[in-house]
């Protein structure tokens, strides 16, 4: 089981490192696009069959400020439903899907990978997207564990709508972790002070919210930082040694019972080595019995 944790959390804290890689690979491998076509949408629904699977709907809408005639094909990278397109000085809708990969297909929690840049002419444009939105509809038992962009959430229809919208930015890939039973827990993460200098004690707080409709038992909450930064102050922490420059303090603590609804806070200390800026404090996860139920926000210093 300890393998399995520590690999959850070398994933959930390089999510983000993969997302802001994603569009600098591509740019690096795809050429720019530079002609008369700008992307001013993108909007997505992603919905949920009876078996847990995602079912995404997207479209893309193109503009072009040229009188003549543009011939342009457009689509998500690595889709096979660009679409070829002809149109003077209006705007195209163009419908297609990005392509997604689904993980723990036969688990209650899953992921969902959706590649989400846009090519033009197999090309990377030159200008971001103008607008773009989009909307993950959960069903009244499934549960949001986490997602890689900033949204927000609404509750329309018996549903938890997760509503993302972001303006004059490329978008890569969206990570999506879920339950399909119920199980949830809600994790919010906040540290004082918030400046951290050499030589500070740092209070981390945990606040823990039980979405299910279940008491959770025996609730392993997991968090990790950068050995080389801080130093453990009190119980709870070991020292994990990985590959090459991966060097990590965690602490873990094991909660016995939270009951539906219910709202706890934890703490625990640690000591910086240096002043400690620019840079991200890691996620911290929730586990029962090696499945993933919480993960929480990540602290930008």
């Amino acid at each position: 089981m300890r393998t399995f944790l520590i690999a959850c959390i070398i994933i959930i804290t390089s999510l983000d490192y993969i997302n802001s890689q994603v569009m600098k690979d591509s740019i690096v491998s795809q050429r720019i696009y530079n002609g008369p076509c700008e992307i001013l949408m993108v909007e997505g629904t992603i919905t949920f069959d009876n078996s847990g699977d995602p079912i995404p709907q997207f479209s893309i809408s193109v503009t072009s400020n040229s009188q003549q005639l543009i011939k342009a094909k457009v689509g998500f990278v690595n889709s096979k439903q660009a679409r070829s397109i002809e149109f003077t000085n209006e705007i195209k809708q163009i419908e297609g899907n990005p392509t997604f990969r689904l993980s723990g297909e036969n688990q209650n929690t899953r992921s969902i990978i959706l590649d989400l840049a846009v090519l033009i002419d197999g090309k990377i444009p030159s200008q971001p997207i103008a607008n773009s939105t989009i909307s993950i509809v959960l069903p009244d038992n499934f549960r949001l564990i986490n997602c890689n962009m900033e949204y927000s959430v609404s509750r329309e229809n018996n549903q938890n709508v997760i509503s993302i919208n972001q303006k004059k930015k490329y978008l890569s890939s969206l990570v999506i972790i879920y339950s399909i039973d119920g199980i949830g827990l809600e994790i919010e993460k906040s540290i004082e002070p918030k400046n951290i200098n050499a030589n500070s004690q740092i209070t981390v707080n945990l606040r823990l919210t039980n979405t299910s409709s279940v008491s959770l038992t025996n609730v392993l909450i997991e968090d990790n930082f950068d050995s080389r930064d801080f130093s453990p102050v009190g119980e709870g922490f070991t020292q994990f040694l990985g590959k090459e420059n991966d060097r990590r303090l965690i602490w873990t603590k094991v909660i016995s019972r939270i009951s539906p609804g219910q709202t706890i806070e934890i703490t625990f200390a640690i000591k910086s080595n240096f002043s400690v800026e620019k840079t991200k404090l890691s996620a911290a996860i929730a586990t029962i019995n090696g499945r993933l139920i919480g993960v929480s926000n990540e602290i930008i210093l």
